[in-house]
């Protein structure tokens, strides 16, 4: 499964926005894999934008996975934390497009990252309008390419978000699609 995914990977540029579709049944594995070779294909740190899991439980996943999470900016989406720490801006919902963008670009102004990783694209789209949620999808990429960083965005194929992955998809720099559960043993 994994050396598909590399092979669909590997002629991508530096500054390239990826949209990657993934099946939910191995959401968590290929979501942990795809960062896990973003971060060794970029060198730099990143910026790792959580929507569904909360940063204490990305920590120990990340550690469980041997992926160095001190190279990794958090935006969580999901914490209720009132106090935000070194290497983590809680925003404590999902909601919140326009926080969220000021955010990024406060830690793209700051932290200078090669990549941002979104880690779902239905988070997005079941806590926001689907007008809001594609606005915001543009906003990012625009926001990635103005800065020159890499961007890999995850969605999981539904109803509730094809129109926002179609939409996004035209203007991503690749869209792999793993959907294909065919070579998952």
């Amino acid at each position: 499964m994994y050396e598909l995914i590399k092979k669909k990977l590997e002629n991508i540029q530096k500054k390239t926005i990826v949209l990657a579709i993934i099946p939910p049944q191995h959401y968590f594995d290929i979501h942990i894999f795809l960062l896990k070779y973003w971060m060794d294909i970029s060198k730099g740190n990143g910026i790792y934008i959580s929507l569904n899991r909360p940063y204490k439980n990305l920590i120990e996943t990340l550690n469980h996975g041997k992926i160095d999470h001190k190279r990794l900016f958090f935006i969580d989406c999901v914490t209720k934390n009132e106090v935000d720490i070194p290497n983590c801006y809680f925003l404590k919902t999902q909601q919140s497009l326009t926080n969220l963008s000021i955010a990024i670009s406060s830690v793209l102004k700051s932290d200078k990252p090669s990549f941002i990783f979104l880690d779902s694209l239905n988070t997005l789209a079941l806590y926001n309008e689907k007008s809001a949620a594609i606005k915001f999808g543009h906003f990012l990429i625009t926001k990635l390419r103005s800065n020159e960083v890499d961007g890999i965005i995850l969605a999981t194929p539904d109803e509730k978000n094809k129109d926002i992955i179609n939409e996004l998809s035209q203007i991503s720099d690749k869209v792999i699609d793993l959907t294909d559960t065919t070579f998952f043993v």
